[in-house]
């Protein structure tokens, strides 16, 4: 990893290489910094990728805040809280030490996680919730939320929706 300051002059062209443990080299790569030739967030070149521009860069943290409100008529106690995203299903329930929620009572759950914007998809997040009253069956919801990141063309400046699930 290098970086260039912002308000360095720039030489015409920057060489990188790449050499083994004993010195052989094992990739060199030249670039022109005239700017007639677009670098992308994310373009591989070799072994080499560029990973940010500046301020722009494609991996950004992303905060998932959920909402847990108890609307029923007793206190409950939260047994489950699962994510799914893609192909993967985390369980979340250790991110909410007090378990228990009171009548009308509400409890945020944070979650981070690291997103590459330059790179379009559309991103489904599922969230289960089962609870237990003192006496009487479980409660059961669930909510679901895309978020699609699109426009390759524009692949610095991308535009993030989030959609819920209807």
């Amino acid at each position: 990893i290098f970086s260039v300051p912002t308000l360095a002059v720039l030489p015409d062209f920057i060489k990188c290489d790449i050499s083994d443990l004993t010195g052989n080299k094992l990739q060199s790569i030249t670039i022109e910094t005239s700017g007639n030739d677009d670098l992308f967030l994310q373009d591989i070149y070799g072994s080499f990728q560029v990973e940010s521009c500046d301020e722009k860069n494609c991996l950004i943290d992303i905060n998932y805040i959920y909402t847990l409100k108890n609307i029923g008529s007793n206190t409950m106690d939260i047994t489950k809280l699962e994510r799914s995203r893609g192909n993967m299903t985390e369980n979340l329930i250790n991110l909410m030490p007090n378990k228990t929620l009171d009548i009308g009572e509400a409890r945020l759950v944070n979650e981070s996680e690291i997103l590459d914007i330059c790179i379009p998809a559309e991103i489904s997040t599922k969230i289960e919730v089962e609870a237990d009253p003192p006496k009487g069956a479980s409660c059961f919801t669930e909510d679901e939320y895309n978020a699609i990141i699109d426009d390759i063309e524009c692949r610095v400046d991308v535009d993030i929706r989030c959609e819920q699930v209807p």
